[in-house]
C-alpha cells in the first residue's frame, strides 16, 4: 500500500476501499457482524498512498470473546499479479491464434500457474509453473488429460471442469491440498481459479486455469491462530493461578501454625508433613502454569547456555533410564544468552523427560542432545519471516520414540494435555517449556514423524556482545539457622483476608508484635501513627486503593532503611520494583514457605538492628 502500519492504525478502513468496491465490502461486513459466524471472502481495490490502487483478496471472520464483544479478523492478500494476468487474458481476442504471440509471454512470465484445456479436458497450453506443480515437463502435459498427468487430482477437478463448459460460469478461490511433488509426506495449499475461454462465434471452447501456491499464507494464518489461542489459554489460566496462589498461600500459613502447635511425637504431625508437602506439589504446579502464562518472575541475567546445558545434563542421569542410548553433542563455543537459569533448567529437565517417556518400548531407545550455534537461513525466515535475528543458540532434545501424529501436534502446548496414561503425566512439561521460551523471547519448533520419534528446537537469541560472567552466587533462602528469640513489631500488609491472619498468626506465635492492614492507603495510615516502634514491613504488592510499592514509598521518606518484604502473586506486570527501594527489601512470591519468612523477617530484624548499633 505504500503506507506504514503506524499510517493505517486508527483509521477508517473503508477510506482505502476503492469506492466502487466499497458497497459490496459493507454488506459482507454487516453480513458477519448481523450473524456472529461464518466466513466472508472478497476482493476489492485498495487505494494506495501514491494514488494508485492494488487488488486484495481478504477472507474475513468473526470472532466472539467470553465477555460478548465481537471482533472481525480479515486476512488479506495482494492478488494484483492475478488480477493483471486475468484481466490481460480477458482482454484478448477470443481467437487463440491471433494472440499466440502475446498468450506465450504471459505464459512464461507469469508468477502463477496457467493452463489451458478444451473441451475433452486435454492441455493445450502450460506454463513452467504449472508443470512443476504437477511434476512433469511442459511437453508432456501437452495433449495430455488430466487423468494422465495427475491421476490422484482427476476426482476432485475434473467435475469443476465440466461445471465450467457446462454453465459458462467460472469457479474462483477453488482451494486444492496435494502432497508436495518430489517431497513425499509434504502436503501444500494451492489456490485455482478456472474460467471459460470462448471463440468468436461465442461458443465455449475450453478452461482458463489459474493456480497460485498459499502454502506459506495458510502456514503463518495457523501460526496466527495459534498465537490467539495459546494467549487465550494463558489469560485464563493465569487468573487461575493467581488465585489459586493466594489460596495455598493461606493454607501453608494455618498448616505451619497447626505444627507449631502440635508436639513433634503427636502422630498428627506426620499427617501435617504430608499435607505441607501436598501444598508444595501443588504450588509446582501453579509455577510451571505460571510459567505457560509467562507471568511468572524471572531473574534475566547474562549466562552461559553452555555451561548450563552441561550441568543440567549431569543431573539428568534419574531421568533418563540405564538402557537407553544418550548422547550429548554440546558446542565448544561458550554461547551467551540473558536468561533465566531456573526456568532453563526445567525446561531441559521436562524435554529429557518427555522424551525418556516416548522411547519407553522403543528397541534400542535412544536420546540425543544437542547445543550449538545458529544463523538463521533462508528456511529458517520462510517459517519465521516476522524474526529480525539471526543469531540463535540452538538446542534440540531429539528421541526414537513413538512420535506425534498431525492432530495431537496442534494440542502439545496446552496445558493438561497429554497422552500418557492416568498418574503418568500432568500435561504441563511442554506447555511450561513454550512459556519459558516465550518469555525468553525465542522459538520452539516440533519435527516428529509417528513411530519415528520426536524432535524438539529450541532457538534462543545470543547476544550480541558476549560480557564476562561473574561467579553464580546463591540464590536460595536464608540459611539453616535457628534463632530462639524474635522480638518486635510487623506491619503486615494483605487485601486476602485469610492471608493476612494467617501471616498475623505465625508472626505472633513466634513472639513478635504485629500490626494489620488490608491495604496500602490504611497501611500507610498505620505506619505514620505507629513509625517509631515498627520494625519490618510485610507487604502485598498489588492492592486496592493504594497498592504496596507506593506506601512503602511514601513510608520510606522518613524511615529510608526500613526493612521491607514484598509479597505478590506472580503477576510481573504489575510488580514492577524500583531500584530504589531495593535496599533493605526482600521479595517473596505465593504460596512462600512460612519456614523461610520466619527466618528471613528474623535476618532483616537483626541485620536493621545491627546497624542501628554502629
Amino acid at each position: 500500500t505504500g503506507s506504514s502500519p503506524g499510517e493505517l492504525i486508527d483509521r477508517n478502513a473503508f477510506d482505502f476501499i476503492h469506492p466502487e468496491d466499497a458497497q459490496e465490502v459493507r454488506k459482507a461486513m454487516a453480513r458477519l457482524v448481523f450473524n456472529r459466524k461464518g466466513v466472508e471472502r472478497q476482493e476489492f481495490r485498495f487505494l494506495r498512498k501514491d494514488g494508485g490502487c492494488v487488488y486484495l483478496e481478504a477472507i474475513g471472520r468473526p470472532v466472539v470473546d467470553a465477555e460478548g464483544v465481537l471482533t472481525v479478523i480479515v486476512n488479506a492478500r495482494d492478488i494484483s499479479e492475478r488480477k493483471q494476468v486475468e484481466e490481460m487474458i480477458r482482454s484478448q481476442e477470443l481467437s487463440l491464434t491471433q494472440q499466440f504471440s502475446e498468450l506465450n509471454n504471459i505464459y512464461s512470465t507469469a508468477p502463477i500457474g496457467m493452463g489451458f484445456v478444451d473441451t475433452k479436458l486435454r492441455f493445450v497450453r502450460i506454463n513452467q509453473v504449472l508443470a512443476d506443480i504437477n511434476g512433469l515437463p511442459v511437453s508432456e502435459h501437452i495433449g495430455r488429460s488430466l487423468k494422465e498427468v495427475a491421476p490422484e487430482l482427476a476426482p476432485q477437478l475434473e467435475p469443476v471442469y465440466l461445471s465450467v463448459l457446462q454453465t459458462g460460469e467460472p469457479v474462483d478461490n477453488f482451494e486444492i491440498h496435494r502432497e508436495t511433488v518430489g517431497q513425499p509426506g509434504q502436503m501444500s495449499d494451492y489456490l485455482a481459479s478456472y474460467h471459460p475461454v470462448k471463440d468468436e462465434s461465442g461458443n465455449i471452447i475450453g478452461v482458463s486455469i489459474f493456480v497460485q501456491d498459499v502454502t506459506d499464507q495458510h502456514r503463518l494464518e495457523e501460526q496466527f491462530h495459534q498465537a490467539q489461542k495459546m494467549e487465550a489459554i494463558g489469560t485464563l489460566v493465569g487468573g487461575i493461578a493467581h488465585d489459586f496462589n493466594n489460596t495455598l498461600a493461606a493454607m501453608q500459613g494455618n498448616l505451619y501454625l497447626a505444627k507449631m502447635y502440635t508436639d513433634e511425637s503427636a502422630p498428627s504431625m506426620e499427617k501435617l508433613r504430608n499435607l505441607e508437602n501436598l501444598g508444595a506439589h501443588a504450588a509446582e504446579i501453579v509455577t510451571q502454569l505460571m510459567t505457560f502464562a509467562r507471568k511468572g518472575l524471572v531473574k534475566m541475567s547474562e549466562i552461559s547456555l553452555t555451561g548450563l546445558v552441561k550441568d543440567t545434563m549431569k543431573l539428568s542421569g534419574s531421568l533418563i533410564r540405564e538402557d537407553i542410548e544418550h548422547v550429548c553433542d554440546i558446542c565448544d563455543e561458550d554461547l551467551i544468552i540473558k536468561g533465566d537459569v531456573s526456568q532453563l533448567q526445567q525446561v531441559i529437565i521436562n524435554l529429557l523427560s518427555n522424551a525418556s517417556d516416548a522411547v519407553d518400548g522403543t528397541q534400542q531407545p535412544k536420546i540425543v542432545c544437542r547445543l550449538s550455534p545458529f544463523s538463521a537461513d533462508t528456511a529458517f525466515l520462510q517459517r519465521h519471516p516476522d524474526e529480525a535475528r539471526s543469531r540463535f543458540a540452538h538446542m534440540v532434545v531429539e528421541d526414537n520414540g513413538c512420535g506425534i501424529t498431525e492432530s495431537v501436534r496442534t494440542h502439545i502446548f496446552e496445558p493438561f494435555f497429554t497422552t500418557k496414561d492416568v498418574g503418568k503425566g500432568t500435561g504441563l512439561g511442554l506447555a511450561m517449556a513454550y512459556g519459558a521460551v516465550q518469555t525468553h523471547k525465542g522459538l520452539i519448533e516440533v519435527d516428529s514423524t509417528p513411530d519415528h520419534g520426536t524432535a524438539i528446537h529450541i532457538y534462543l537469541p545470543l547476544e550480541k556482545v558476549a560480557s564476562s560472567l561473574r561467579a553464580s552466587t546463591s540464590t536460595g533462602g536464608p540459611g539453616d539457622e535457628i534463632i530462639l528469640t524474635r522480638q518486635g513489631t510487623i506491619l503486615v500488609v494483605d487485601d486476602n483476608e485469610k492471608i493476612l491472619w494467617a501471616t498475623e498468626q505465625v508472626m505472633q506465635k513466634l513472639g513478635y508484635r504485629t500490626i494489620g492492614a488490608g491495604d496500602g492507603q490504611e497501611a500507610l495510615a498505620l505506619f505514620n501513627q505507629n513509625r517509631d516502634k515498627i520494625d519490618l514491613v510485610i507487604s502485598d504488592v498489588v492492592m486496592p486503593k493504594m497498592g504496596g510499592v507506593e506506601s512503602v514509598t511514601a513510608m520510606r521518606k522518613t524511615r529510608a532503611d526500613l526493612p521491607v518484604i514484598f509479597i505478590t502473586g506472580y503477576d510481573k506486570e504489575k510488580t514492577v520494583i524500583p531500584e530504589v527501594l531495593s535496599a533493605s527489601s526482600a521479595f517473596l512470591t505465593k504460596p512462600f514457605s512460612f519456614a523461610h519468612l520466619n527466618e528471613l523477617v528474623a535476618n532483616m530484624i537483626r541485620a536493621d538492628a545491627s546497624k542501628k548499633t554502629e
